[in-house]
């Protein structure tokens, strides 16, 4: 589950007094992250935060205050142009430590949104969880029954 990795890391990451740098969200959101990240894990330094909405052009300056402050942990989180992919993008633009981007975590730590239990997630119902949540979700499964659809004619028509 992932909230119970990125709770374990940021422990471990406490336990060594190593830092942290958080992107993404709203300031809203990180500010009420990095107060209940201050009250949970006192030991983990949080040397820099930025939202998300930044302009393509600030973009290099946002990169080279993360590589100025090298933290050990680059938390990204919803909102960043480019999504999980933003990470891969720049990594030769950022120092060696540990990048992780998640999608929802930032509103899971602000305690905007709720999470599914551990019982929904092992047995791989966590996508019903969100559903239910945001019954537009359930559109998600029209893209792929076209895919499965596709790879059958595609099969029986032998291309």
């Amino acid at each position: 589950m992932p909230f119970h990795f990125i709770i374990n890391l940021l422990s471990t990451l406490e336990s060594r007094e190593y830092t942290i740098y958080l992107l993404g969200g709203s300031d809203k959101v990180l500010k009420r992250v990095e107060n209940n990240i201050h009250q949970t894990f006192p030991r983990l330094r949080i040397v820099g935060r930025h939202n998300a909405s930044f302009r393509k052009r600030e973009e290099s300056s946002i990169i080279e205050a993360i590589r100025k402050t090298a933290p050990h942990l680059l938390l990204v989180g919803k909102g960043v142009r480019g999504g999980e992919l933003w990470i891969e993008r720049n990594q030769n633009r950022l120092n060696n430590g540990l990048r992780l981007w998640c999608s929802d975590i930032f509103e899971i730590f602000a305690e905007k949104r709720g999470r599914p239990s551990e019982g929904i997630f092992n047995i791989g119902l966590e996508s019903l969880y969100y559903a239910v949540k945001n019954p537009l979700k359930l559109f998600r499964v029209f893209p792929y029954f076209r895919y499965k659809i596709l790879l059958l004619m595609y099969r029986f028509n032998g291309r």
